[in-house]
């Protein structure tokens, strides 16, 4: 397709740019919207595009890092995620074991009012419960926080900040 072309011609261009040795391409897509044809797509264009630079894998699905795993790739990377339930104790491992070493979280606000105004789709008892589970399987956190977001207070910014102070063993 040609956004998976897109895609991958730009991590092509983006490894080559910083003298990377290795071409990975991550492309994660519903299940019910993934099919071979997609996916063998993908794998051509990544091997077209990549070059001598190597090639490392196209992972289609809902468990990115159960593929990489399945697929025996010997990788490290990162993730930009949010603080969601779907992250339990049994999927920040297995990212772990896969190569996750870092992951920002899009933690936003303290505040669940300010949350939802912002349509995070995530809930601030999540947070904690995310950067410990994180931490406990060896995953580096960093944490995005906003201030001054339109309509927050300073006590909701207050919020912010407490939570922050609880989470700090784990950031």
């Amino acid at each position: 397709s040609e956004t998976a072309e897109v895609a991958v011609r730009f991590a092509a261009e983006m490894a080559a740019r910083f003298g990377a040795d290795l071409v990975l391409v991550q492309v994660v897509v519903p299940p019910a919207t993934t099919s071979v044809a997609m996916t063998e797509d993908l794998v051509r264009h990544a091997r077209d595009l990549a070059g001598d630079k190597g090639f490392g894998t196209v992972v289609v699905g809902d468990d990115p890092a159960k593929a990489i795993i399945e697929a025996g790739l010997d990788i490290r990377y990162h993730a930009m995620t949010r603080p969601v339930q779907q992250l339990t104790g049994e999927v920040l491992p297995r990212m772990y074991d896969a190569g996750c070493r870092f992951i920002m979280w899009g933690v936003e606000s303290g505040s669940q009012r300010v949350l939802d105004v912002m349509e995070k789709g995530t809930e601030v008892a999540e947070v904690e419960r995310c950067l410990e589970l994180s931490a406990r399987a060896g995953i580096k956190n960093h944490v995005f926080i906003i201030c001054g977001f339109p309509t927050e207070t300073r006590e909701e910014f207050g919020e912010t900040i407490e939570l922050l102070r609880r989470a700090r063993p784990w950031i």
